[in-house]
Parts: C-alpha cells; structure tokens; sequence
C-alpha cells in the first residue's frame, strides 16, 4: 500500500508542477480612445448602426507596456465611454448598445446606454456582465465596434460619436 502512495505522489509531481507554473500572468491595462463611431446620414426612428474600426498588432502592443514576447491570456473591459463634440448636433437618442466584432470571432454585447445624450458630455457605459472570450478578440489584426443606436426622431446628418473603450490585459 505505502508503494502505491508513493508511486502517486511522484506520478502527480510533474502535474503539480505545471499547474503552479500556469498560475496568474500579470495585468495590463489598455485605453483604446479617439475612435469614431460614424453613421451614415438620412437616418430613421428606430435602430440605426454606426461603427468605428481599430486595426493593432498585439506584440507591438504588449512590446510598448513592457511585455515583450508575451501573449494575451485573458482580457476584460473595465470601461466604455461615448459622447461628441460640443458643436455636434445629435438626434433625439434612446438608448445605445455596444458590441465587438472580428474576424473568425463571434459578435459580443459588451456595453449598455439607456439615457439621452447631450452634445459635449460624456457618458459612461453599463459593462456587460459575460466577457467571455475577449482575448480572442486581440488575435485578430482588427476589432469593430459596432453601435446600435436608437433614435426617437428621423435624424438627416450624419451622426458621430466618440468611443473609448478600456481593457485589462492579464498578459502571461
């Protein structure tokens, strides 16, 4: 019996070992800002989309934080803001809801506004409670932002709006 115990305990060693080894990687914090999300005007009563594309390099990224090497093992956002310029003019907005696209990924709702927006201010966000899946995101060499904005009134122009979106990056 005692032989037995032993030969587990030095068959589990190797396993101990690497699981200690894949513990915690360190965290990076990432603020992807000055993105435009843009709407092509006439726009209607209802849904209308808006995008903004942000083309990075992962390695460049994590090389600039001081990680050289290193690849993304998880990722989360901490943070989603929108607003516009102080001279824009915005239609009558009921609520805006935030998703993330990429190649080879699956579309993910990442952020929820349920309140009007005023020219000049900025406005933070409801975080999405599943995020799931985020890294995925950062093998790709583009992320889309995609805004589904529902508006209360035709609108004619154009409609932009500043995005910023931060990350952390758990960096192993």
């Amino acid at each position: 019996m005692g032989r037995l115990i032993r030969k587990i305990i030095i068959a589990a060693i190797p396993f101990m070992f690497l699981f200690a080894c894949g513990g915690a990687g360190e965290k990076v914090e990432l603020i992807v800002s000055d993105l435009e999300l843009f709407a092509e005007g006439y726009l209607f009563d209802g849904s209308n989309t808006a995008t903004a594309s942000w083309s990075f390099d992962q390695s460049r990224i994590l090389e600039e934080k001081g990680h050289s090497g290193k690849k993304i093992a998880q990722a989360r956002i901490t943070s989603i803001t929108i607003g516009s310029d102080e001279n824009s003019e915005l239609p009558s907005i009921d609520k805006v809801v935030i998703e993330m696209a990429a190649s080879g990924t699956r579309m993910i709702r990442i952020g929820l506004l349920q309140e009007s927006l005023e020219p000049g201010e900025s406005y933070a966000l409801q975080i999405a409670d599943t995020q799931k899946g985020l890294e995925k995101f950062f093998e790709q060499e583009e992320i889309t932002f995609v805004a589904d904005v529902n508006l209360l009134e035709d609108f004619e122009d154009d409609l932009r709006l500043k995005l910023s979106v931060s990350f952390e990056l758990e960096v192993k």
